[in-house]
């Protein structure tokens, strides 16, 4: 059990995506949390960084390993350890205020934690039903699971 969450990101049709990938990813093409969000330089502690992480990003790590993100055809797909990053994707969407972002995801302890909802500019405007919890995250990770582990390019 590892203890993934599955998160894929969508953009409304007026996206530019070379535009999203610029914003969204740093100088070396990755896309990780704390090229948005950083952790402050003077919180020193291993716990109190974990903290931080967790109240600032919504889950204590970091976008996973280098192959931990995928981005092709308007989508990003990546994986977080332990949780979903709301709080970290509600601050992004503030650099992308003109788009309308369709969040989805699911924990590989299916039926754990899952969603789907939507967000402009650091705000949920919308919550859609995912039905039944299981069959919800084992479409996410047979569709996209692979991509987000860095297998499928």
């Amino acid at each position: 059990m590892s203890n993934q969450v599955l998160t894929i990101l969508s953009f409304s049709d007026n996206a530019n995506p070379m535009q999203v990938n610029d914003i969204l990813t740093n100088a070396d093409g990755d896309f990780r949390f704390q090229d948005h969000i950083p952790v402050p330089s003077d919180i020193d502690n291993p716990s109190a960084r974990a903290n931080w992480r967790l109240r600032h990003w919504g889950c204590e790590f970091d976008v996973e390993s280098q192959d931990g993100y995928f981005i092709q055809g308007g989508l990003l797909i990546f994986c977080t350890k332990l949780s979903h990053p709301k709080e970290a994707l509600l601050q992004i969407s503030k650099k992308l205020s003109d788009l309308v972002i369709t969040v989805q995801y699911a924990s590989d302890q299916l039926g754990a934690d899952q969603g789907d909802y939507e967000i402009n500019n650091g705000v949920v405007i919308s919550l859609m039903a995912v039905g039944d919890g299981i069959d919800f995250a084992e479409f996410l990770w047979s569709e996209y699971g692979d991509d987000a582990r860095g297998q499928k390019v």
